[in-house]
């Protein structure tokens, strides 16, 4: 004993020494100690770093840090079976502020689960892994979740009540098929195992215990385990056999997980122990009696190096039996009692009474034990009702207080169920309402449109008239011109062509001069009645004649030659309106090629393409700038003229190239 405390005080010293051990003040610095004690191999040296860790964290001013540390390094401290320290952090929690966060209590709860079960507080376990599996639930950690009920399930196991145990695991393997945890998946499939073989049910231990090898064989890169599973699993297998009597398979399995004795050595000392103890057994049962103990003696140093006193008082009973076959019951005694006693020292109380049983039925000289064996199964069986009848209370509080919340759940959906058919009822009134008032819009609209229509059709009828009325004055004009004035000049002309019978050679000259003034004036003046008066006729006469008539005529006063062209279309269903549009814009353009083009031809010509009309006036006088002429009445008319018919006017021409009119309706 004093040699471990002065081999463990040197290992103290030299990892206080170790650079790698400064002290941890912040929370990065903690986060990463702990990412990386699982690499440390020595137990010792993960208590000291635990424990340095914790010191640490109390020192994290921040609340909501300080608590994830302190649970963090209690898993860990769990994990590592480290009583001391997670006790100490046990404590310490009482003085955080841990409900003010919901995950860090219910990870508080589920932590403090482990360290009551790890210290035999089983009831107190059970209480606090109920208590997280409710946290987890309401925050949807369905990991974690699990995790706890996999706690509950397995304490249920040790109180050998397996039904609700099974009914949990099932639950919990359904559970991680749905979240993909094949960690959780394996070892609920392991338990269940356990738990068939416990009850009985060897072919479904056999079952499970199968499905979870191969499902481990199958994602071993995913399910991170500290142990040898090829070894456990054969332990597993080996020890049902071992239940159900069949010695020599069992110890097929036994065997072929210690083929590798010294991996096992080196990586799992506990399980080398287990299966040497187990095959010891098995060789027992068939009288093998120094192969018994000889695996025996193999598992005893074992079970001592890692401090299993449980696995150790069962060996011993064992070994017991062979010097008791063997007719050496001094020593058969020495063995039983070594076993009781580290029975005691394990505090397993099952264990404990399994090994008085035992004790009891291997001599009449041990009888005076039998009142120590009642008396310990009385105190085991009242401390396993009280504490199962604490689960189930836990469990019947629990599927209340779920109902209770399944209950308003109930009425919450029921609520919500009624709003949306007041909803729906409200939409449905409103899009009614909404469709009666477009309905209602829609018939004044129709109103107002059947009204402008008549509108339109009287604008069109007082146009019609002013029309007629303009085109009655302007016969009037014509008239008054032809009879007034035309024929005033006439007579002007005749007079003055008789002068040219005088022989005064100067005052002939000047007459004939006047003569043909007065003739141009006159020839002019015609060509504007006949205009004026083929306005009026427009709405009779077709625009291919008119055209027409103004080539003539116009042929006949300037000698310039004039090509028209017209497609096959219907043009004398245009409106008279864009008609005469139409012919004072060619009139307009005519007088324009006499007047400044001095142009010999000129082309005239009319197409239709999908409604649209386009009209083409080209000569091939002597053109100009167009950038640089003012713009004069008749082209700017022109452009009016075109607006009036919803049409464009473009111009092309250049000095020298000609000039081409187009106008081309929208």
């Amino acid at each position: 004993m004093k040699k471990a405390l002065i081999i463990t005080s040197l290992i103290f010293i030299l990892l206080s020494c170790n650079n790698n051990n400064v002290e941890i003040n912040d929370v990065q610095k903690i986060e990463s100690q702990l990412k990386e004690i699982e690499k440390v191999n020595s137990k010792s040296k993960k208590y000291f770093i635990l424990n340095k860790l914790y010191f640490s964290a109390l020192k994290i001013e921040v609340d909501s840090q300080r608590i994830r540390l302190l649970n963090q390094i209690f898993k860990e401290s769990n994990f590592n079976n480290n009583y001391n320290l997670s006790r100490k952090i046990n404590i310490a929690f009482a003085k955080q502020p841990v409900k003010k966060n919901v995950l860090e209590q219910a990870n508080l709860f589920k932590n403090k689960a482990s360290y009551f079960r790890m210290i035999g507080m089983l009831d107190s376990a059970y209480y606090f892994f109920n208590e997280s599996k409710k946290d987890y639930d309401i925050l949807k950690k369905y990991n974690e979740y699990g995790s706890s009920l996999y706690g509950l399930a397995e304490l249920e196991s040790k109180f050998n009540d397996y039904n609700s145990s099974e009914i949990k695991l099932k639950k919990i393997i359904e559970l991680s098929k749905q979240i993909d945890d094949k960690k959780l998946y394996y070892i609920s499939c392991i338990a269940l195992g356990n738990n068939y073989k416990s009850s009985g049910d060897y072919i479904s231990s056999i079952k499970y215990h199968k499905i979870a090898y191969k499902y481990y064989i199958d994602n071993r890169d995913k399910i991170h385990m500290s142990y040898l599973h090829r070894q456990a699993f054969l332990n597993n297998i080996g020890n049902v056999y071992k239940e159900m009597g069949l010695f020599d398979t069992a110890k097929t399995y036994f065997k072929k997980a210690l083929s590798n004795k010294k991996v096992l050595l080196d990586s799992d000392l506990e399980l080398f122990g287990l299966l040497k103890s187990n095959l010891g057994y098995c060789y027992l049962q068939n009288n093998q009696l120094e192969k018994a103990l000889e695996s025996f003696e193999e598992a005893k140093k074992a079970f001592f190096k890692v401090n299993n006193f449980e696995e150790l008082s069962y060996l011993l009973i064992n070994e017991s039996k062979i010097f008791l076959k063997n007719g050496n019951t001094l020593k058969s005694n020495e063995l039983s009692k070594q076993s009781l006693n580290f029975a005691k020292k394990s505090k397993a109380n099952r264990c404990e009474l399994y090994i008085l049983e035992k004790i009891i039925e291997q001599s009449e000289d041990n009888k005076s034990l039998f009142f120590d064996y009642l008396k310990l199964k009385n105190k085991i069986e009242n401390n396993e009702n009280l504490s199962r009848n604490r689960f189930y209370k836990i469990e019947l509080e629990t599927n209340q207080i779920e109902q209770e919340k399944k209950q308003l759940e109930t009425q919450r959906n029921q609520a919500i169920w009624v709003g949306v058919i007041i909803f729906l009822i409200l939409a449905i009134i409103f899009i009614n309402y909404r469709n009666r008032i477009i309905k209602s819009k829609y018939e004044l609209n129709k109103k107002h449109q059947k009204s402008n229509e008549i509108i339109q059709e009287l604008i069109t009828q007082n146009q019609a008239i002013e029309v007629e009325s303009r085109q009655k004055e302007q016969r009037r004009i014509a008239m008054e011109i032809h009879d007034n004035v035309l024929n005033q000049l006439a007579s002007v002309r005749y007079r003055l062509f008789k002068l040219n019978f005088t022989q005064d050679p100067n005052a002939l000259n000047d007459a004939l001069y006047g003569i043909e003034n007065i003739r141009q004036v006159e020839v002019e003046l015609r060509n504007l009645t006949h205009n004026l008066t083929n306005q009026s006729q427009l709405e009779h006469i077709s625009l291919k004649q008119m055209i027409e008539q103004l080539i003539v005529v116009h042929h006949e006063i300037y000698g310039q030659n004039v090509i028209f062209e017209m497609d096959t279309w219907d043009w004398e269903k245009l409106p008279a309106e864009t008609k005469l549009c139409l012919v004072r814009m060619i009139q307009e353009a005519l007088f324009n090629t006499a007047k400044h083009a001095k142009a010999d031809n000129i082309l005239i010509a009319f197409t239709q393409i999908d409604g649209r009309i386009k009209l083409r006036i080209k000569d091939d006088g002597k053109g100009f700038e167009l950038h640089s002429i003012q713009r004069g009445i008749g082209l700017q008319n022109m452009e009016t003229r075109a607006a009036q018919i919803q049409a464009k006017i473009e111009i092309l021409t250049n000095r020298n190239q000609g000039t081409e009119i187009i106008v081309e309706s929208h």
